[in-house]
Parts: C-alpha cells; sequence; structure tokens
C-alpha cells in the first residue's frame, strides 16, 4: 500500500460516514451519552458500533509502520464539518489527539463536533487519556473560556455549554481515578520495588522490551473488568518473567563461554542458572513453580480472576 492508496481507501470510508450516528452501545443496548452527564463507562461495558469508524481502526492497524505517520495528517486534510465528529474520533484512535487543537479552536466551524467527539470518548474510552491528555484538553479550552466568561445562560449546544460539559466530564474521569486509587489502594513498598527493578534491570542490560511489556501489563490491570482482560495481563507478566530468565542465561552462558540451553522457553534457562550459582537450588523451585502459577492461572486458562492478576502483579 501506498499513500496514494492509502487516501483512497480513507476517502471511501469517510464517503459512508453520516451525522448523528450512533458510535457506542452498551452491552445492554443504545446509550444516550449526551443525556448521562455523569457517565463514565467502565472498559468492557461498552462496544463501539459505527462501523466506518471500525474501517478505519482496521485500516490504520493494517497500515505499514512508515504510512503509519501519513495516517492522520490524511484524516485532517479530509476533514469537513459532516465527517468532523468521526474523523476526531479516528484520529483519538490513533494517538493523533495533540493534532485536533487547530479544528478545537475554530469555534465558528469545528468546535462544537470537536466537542461531541472528546465527550464520548472521554465517557466511553476514558482509559485512553492520561493526566497529562486531560491537562491538554483544558487547556485548549482557554481562549474560549476568556473570550465568552459574559454568556450567562449559553444554549444547549453552543460552544460555551460544550466548555462546561467537557469541564464536567473531565472532573468525573478525575473523581473516579481517585476513588479506584483510595478504595483499591495503591502498596507503596510494591510500588518503590518496581522502580527499584526496572532501573536495576536496565543497569545490567535487560532488554529494554521486557520493561516495556511489564508496563503494558500495568496498564491492562488498571483498566482489567472482565476474565478475558486479567488473563490477557497475565500473559504479558508469564512473557516478561520468560525472557528476563532467557536474557540472564545468556548473559552467564556467553560470561563463561558455555553453550546456551535450548528446549522449552522457560525451564531450560532455569535449570542453567541454577547449574551455574546464579540461583540456590530452593530459588531455581520457587522460580519454577511461580512459573506454573502464572502458567496454569493465565494462559493455560479460558480467563483469570482479578485476585489472581493482583498476586502475579505483586510476585
Amino acid at each position: 500500500m501506498n499513500i496514494e492508496e492509502l487516501n483512497q481507501k480513507i476517502s471511501i470510508i469517510l464517503s459512508q460516514v453520516r451525522e448523528h450516528s450512533v458510535i457506542y452501545n452498551s452491552m445492554a443496548g443504545r446509550l444516550d451519552i449526551v443525556e448521562i452527564v455523569n457517565l463514565i463507562a467502565e472498559p468492557g461495558r461498552y462496544e463501539m458500533v459505527y462501523e466506518p469508524l471500525l474501517l478505519l481502526r482496521t485500516l490504520f492497524a493494517q497500515c505499514p509502520h512508515e504510512l503509519k505517520r501519513e495516517f492522520v495528517p490524511l484524516l485532517l486534510s479530509l476533514m469537513t464539518l459532516s465527517d468532523a465528529m468521526v474523523i476526531a474520533h479516528a484520529v483519538m484512535d490513533a494517538g493523533g489527539l495533540r493534532r485536533l487543537r487547530p479544528y478545537i479552536e475554530n469555534f465558528k466551524l469545528f468546535y462544537v463536533p470537536m466537542c461531541k467527539a472528546l465527550d464520548q470518548k472521554l465517557a466511553m474510552e476514558s482509559h485512553i487519556f492520561n493526566e497529562s491528555d486531560l491537562n491538554w484538553i483544558e487547556e485548549t479550552q482557554a481562549t474560549l473560556r476568556k473570550s465568552r466568561l459574559n454568556e450567562a445562560q449559553p444554549a444547549p449546544g453552543s460552544p460555551v455549554w460544550w466548555l462546561a460539559r467537557l469541564k464536567d466530564r473531565i472532573a468525573r474521569v478525575r473523581y473516579l481515578r481517585l476513588k479506584k486509587e483510595l478504595f483499591e489502594g495503591q502498596n507503596p513498598e510494591i510500588n518503590t520495588d518496581k522502580v527499584s527493578l526496572l532501573s536495576r534491570m536496565e543497569a545490567l542490560g535487560f532488554r529494554g522490551k521486557i520493561a516495556e511489556v511489564l508496563e503494558e501489563a500495568e496498564k491492562k490491570l488498571n483498566t482489567a473488568t472482565t476474565a478475558f482482560d486479567f488473563k490477557g495481563a497475565m500473559d504479558l507478566v508469564r512473557t516478561a518473567y520468560e525472557e528476563t530468565f532467557e536474557d540472564a542465561a545468556k548473559v552467564i552462558a556467553n560470561f563463561k563461554n558455555k553453550s546456551i540451553p535450548t528446549g522449552s522457553h522457560f525451564k531450560p534457562f532455569r535449570e542453567f542458572l541454577v547449574n551455574q550459582s546464579i540461583l540456590t537450588p530452593d530459588e531455581g523451585e520457587v522460580s519454577q513453580k511461580l512459573y506454573n502459577y502464572l502458567s496454569n492461572a493465565g494462559s493455560h486458562a479460558l480467563g483469570s480472576a482479578p485476585e489472581q492478576a493482583r498476586v502475579e502483579r505483586t510476585l
């Protein structure tokens, strides 16, 4: 696929976009996001059902790496008032939130459809926004806030009405995140251990990809709601665990001029580290049992339970 073909495919998909289309359904049926002011849906409790958006997501995922950088600019170059909201969704899906700024600040043309898309995304997929993103959305509203403060009772659907709406939605996201943090708790000792672990692994030369996998598993655990979500997080940790033992074994093998173990992905590396006195026999036995737990509760099961995932994260 080249850029001309990508542009053609995007254009074909956008030709079928219609205004006022339903973007999301809850598992219980259609949701009126505008009417439910405090709605911040849990992951897994909604479904994106709008076909053109699903096609744009799929097209972006199938793009060659060198074309992914062109995806958002192409989308934005094709924006019209009738498809602005859908394009804003697709841009956010492709990681281009900040590329929307000129359109958010275009109060006469694109501001309202941009706000609709932001409001829907915050309500239905709040987990894709970190605190920096929330601050950025608020910052983009600053010009409008200064110029329209005198409007005491803005009409529903007006720019000032949307300004207040997004402010309320962001406040709700922050409230629910704080609630989750306080009720579910964060163990400061484990968090400190995690930072020390990743720092030490980096200093010892373990692949940075392992740390990336652990961070991704952390994100998945924080947004998991179903047994399949927890299983996915546990699969990632098991993979990182395997790769850690493999890296360690390869370094020791090279240092001691020994043959690198072969066979199944974990046991030979664990046995090698025990044979080379990197691990004691007891540590080797505990390591194998932990791996068995990760495998049986994660990758070899159809789904995993939240308490299993929490145990796994701690270990």
